[in-house]
């Protein structure tokens, strides 16, 4: 496993995570990065690969890639990505999480009103978004999103709020986490989610 951020600004740098068994983990040098290792052939591929853009003569990804891939480079896994987003989509029956909001247990404990207050404002957030969405959908359609708009309209949820909705992607997620070495158990989720969201 290969990592393009500095470690100090890693997600396995913040917890000291160092991976399951057998699987050893890299930091690219400062003086590398994903797109040149990429190009150079020493990297096979890439799960995300987001070219920085220099601001201020610093990159403003923490990859470090400010590299054009060459076309010889740049090739998707799957030519047709909106066919196969919504080929996976409609096997599954949901879109995997992209992140999470995490508040230490003891905020919690004290005021137990703060995991509410936090769901209703991103969902607030959310709606505001999903305004401007149908707009915009060029980016989306890209991403192999468009398939849940019609005539202008939204028709599918495309990022679900709260365990409820969530509950089969995060028991998948969970069971495959343990499955692949990456936690020690498998977890329920009433003991990662906060008791006030589990019906949100």
């Amino acid at each position: 496993m290969v990592h393009g951020e500095d470690p100090k600004l890693s997600h396995a740098g913040g917890v000291g995570y160092t991976g399951p068994e057998g699987v050893s983990m890299e930091f690219i040098p400062e003086d590398e990065s994903i797109g040149s290792r990429l190009t150079d052939g020493t990297l096979d591929a890439a799960i995300v690969y987001e070219p920085a853009l220099l601001f201020n003569d610093e990159p403003t990804t923490v990859d470090r890639s400010p590299v054009t891939l060459p076309p010889s480079v740049a090739t998707w896994m799957f030519p047709d990505r909106v066919a196969e987003t919504s080929r996976r989509f409609d096997e599954v029956g949901f879109t995997p999480a992209n992140h999470c909001i995490v508040v230490r247990r003891a905020l919690i404990d004290r005021h137990p009103w703060l995991a509410l207050n936090l769901f209703e404002a991103f969902r607030e957030s959310k709606r505001r978004y999903e305004e401007s969405l149908v707009a915009g959908l060029t980016l989306h359609t890209s991403m192999g999103y468009a398939t849940f708009i019609r005539d202008g309209e939204i028709v599918a949820d495309l990022y679900p709020y709260g365990v409820r909705q969530n509950r089969a992607m995060l028991e998948k997620l969970v069971a495959e986490s343990h499955r692949q070495g990456l936690s020690r158990g498998s977890v329920p989720l009433e003991r990662i989610f906060a008791p006030a969201t589990l019906e949100l």
